[in-house]
């Protein structure tokens, strides 16, 4: 028991070890050239997973671990994403929320979960899910673009 136990805790410090490596690493960089870092690495050090059926609830707690566990195989869901952008931008000192809701198309109808950040006095969303490879935000249309409409505290269109 205590074996098992030990790993996973071995395995968390050095998720936390990476991330602050990642953090270090971009420290004398703007707040924009962060974020946009900060979301290359994310989407460079996971795939999103296609195989997930279960879209019940979040609140997987590895789901951020996943990102950082230095493991090229391991594939996410939006959570791990979102959670992942929201850990570094924490470690940075960037104001940074975590959201969810229902999402229409991207990576798939259904639960979402993405990230609104603070930057120069205004919000901008964040999804790094819907910013990876191969997505409809590929582009960078998803990132660190304004909503069309709404507020932190009333949603967003």
């Amino acid at each position: 028991m205590h074996k098992k136990r030990d790993i996973i805790v071995q395995l968390a410090k050095k998720a936390a070890a990476n991330a602050k490596m990642i953090v270090n690493e971009f420290s004398s960089y703007t707040e924009p050239e962060k974020l946009l870092a900060y979301k290359e690495i994310i989407c460079n050090l996971t795939s999103y997973n296609e195989d997930v059926t279960d879209w019940d609830e979040y609140g997987d707690p590895w789901q951020l671990i996943y990102v950082f566990d230095g493991d090229d195989s391991t594939n996410v869901v939006c959570e791990s994403y979102s959670k992942a952008f929201q850990y570094l931008c924490d470690l940075s000192d960037i104001t940074c929320y975590t959201v969810s809701g229902i999402m229409s198309g991207g990576t798939g109808a259904g639960p979402h979960m993405w990230n609104i950040v603070a930057n120069n006095g205004k919000y901008y969303l964040a999804d790094i899910t819907n910013s990876d490879e191969g997505t409809v935000g590929a582009g960078g249309g998803l990132f660190l673009d304004t909503p069309l409409s709404g507020s932190i505290s009333k949603g967003y269109t």
